[in-house]
């Protein structure tokens, strides 16, 4: 796939955010029918975090992340196998195993979609000083988080390529 652009990951966002309850239970329903193991991954690994919103991020990224792709599209996503999300995993991994300080590896694991990474990046790390509403999470659950989402991204922008 091509590289989403920053209109549209903006879009998505607004997009999803302005959903009604009942169109967000509709749309998580057909999202996991679509990619049961894509759904299935990310609720395993947010089990491990220790902060409620943390967990519920998680799964609310993983969603928009997902639309980010389908709205990008004109071909409907491929379904994530357990084999591939796996995969994505064990190199995520081994990147952070040889990581050692040197950024510009992390500049190049995340070329292919920076828009979708920053959307990330700000959505985990926003200044929540502002607004009492915003979620409380701790700065290691939102590197667990970002990881997480990093696998979300590598492997479905590598089954749309």
């Amino acid at each position: 796939m091509h590289c989403i652009t920053e209109e549209r990951v903006e879009e998505t966002w607004n997009t999803v955010s302005q959903m009604g309850p009942e169109k967000i239970v509709e749309s998580m329903l057909e999202f996991s029918e679509s990619q049961p193991h894509l759904l299935g991954f990310v609720m395993v690994f947010a089990e491990d975090l220790d902060e409620e919103d943390a967990k519920e991020l998680s799964t609310y990224m993983l969603y928009v992340i997902y639309q980010m792709f389908v709205d990008s599209s004109d071909k409907p996503v491929p379904q994530i196998s357990e084999d591939q999300i796996k995969a994505q995993y064990e190199a995520t991994c081994e990147m952070l195993d040889n990581l050692h300080d040197d950024d510009e590896n992390v500049d190049m694991e995340i070329q292919n979609q920076p828009f979708v990474y920053k959307y990330v990046s700000e959505t985990l790390f926003e200044d929540s000083t502002d607004n009492e509403d915003d979620l409380k999470i701790s700065e290691d659950n939102a590197g667990e988080v970002f990881m997480l989402m990093k696998c979300v991204i590598d492997a479905i922008d590598s089954a749309t390529n």
